[in-house]
């Protein structure tokens, strides 16, 4: 028999992000009795992560006094939270994917993508993070999510993310999201319109598309971030 679920949520931010994106969520799910955990995915790469697999233990690893977790990640966060599923499955009650990339299909497209990240992460040790960060957004993909949160990330760690957690460099997950016997949530912004169609390439996964909203769902949508992170400690 399973152990029943805790009531911890760890909280993986995005890519130019902080653990301090999730602050709105914290105290309402405090007030419904679920402890909020938002790692610092800065400090993981400071520490010596090499990739996206040990990424992926190092964040299973963190749960093991409170396991099974639930877990909820945002883009960059979501693709970690992918490989740490598919490291410890038993880990996680539940996951909730948020404006998640489940990974190129093709070696073609994974070697395209990682040439264009090398790119990005020489320049994001050239430019001041503001400079960046502007740069940054006029990725189509960030239409009309507005301009995210100020920049307060370390330069030299966003830069080593953008090739030791490439999406070059990850393998398609779709196959193991179908092994996942836990709760699965997946979200995308209804105006984000890659995100949505790549969610709608996972089999067995029927996704939730945010109205009104981009790919920058935390910002945008914070009321369904919430919802959502509630959902997962339901019974439904």
């Amino acid at each position: 028999m399973n152990p029943p679920p805790s009531r911890h949520l760890i909280l993986l931010h995005g890519n130019l992000g902080s653990w301090r994106d999730w602050d709105f969520i914290i105290t309402p799910l405090r007030e419904k009795g679920i402890s909020c955990h938002p790692l610092n995915l800065w400090e993981l790469i400071a520490s010596g992560c090499s990739g996206l697999e040990e990424a992926g233990r190092r964040i299973a690893a963190l749960t093991l006094p409170h396991a099974p977790c639930a877990l909820m990640g945002y883009s960059l966060g979501g693709r970690l939270a992918l490989h740490a599923m598919q490291t410890a499955p038993q880990a996680w009650s539940g996951i909730a994917f948020l404006s998640t990339h489940p990974g190129l299909q093709t070696a073609q497209e994974r070697q395209t993508r990682l040439a264009s990240d090398l790119e990005q992460s020489a320049l994001c040790r050239q430019l001041p993070p503001r400079d960046f960060l502007q740069h940054w957004n006029r990725q189509g993909v960030l239409a009309g999510s507005g301009q995210g949160p100020a920049p307060d990330y370390p330069q030299e760690q966003a830069a080593q993310a953008f090739d030791i957690w490439s999406l070059g460099r990850q393998a398609d997950m779709r196959p193991h999201l179908r092994d996942f016997s836990g709760k699965t949530i997946w979200l995308a912004g209804e105006q984000d319109a890659k995100f949505s169609a790549l969610a709608r390439t996972i089999p067995g996964i029927s996704p939730i598309l945010v109205p009104g909203a981009g790919h920058r769902l935390l910002q945008q949508s914070p009321s369904t971030i919430l919802q959502t992170a509630l959902s997962l400690f339901s019974q439904e």
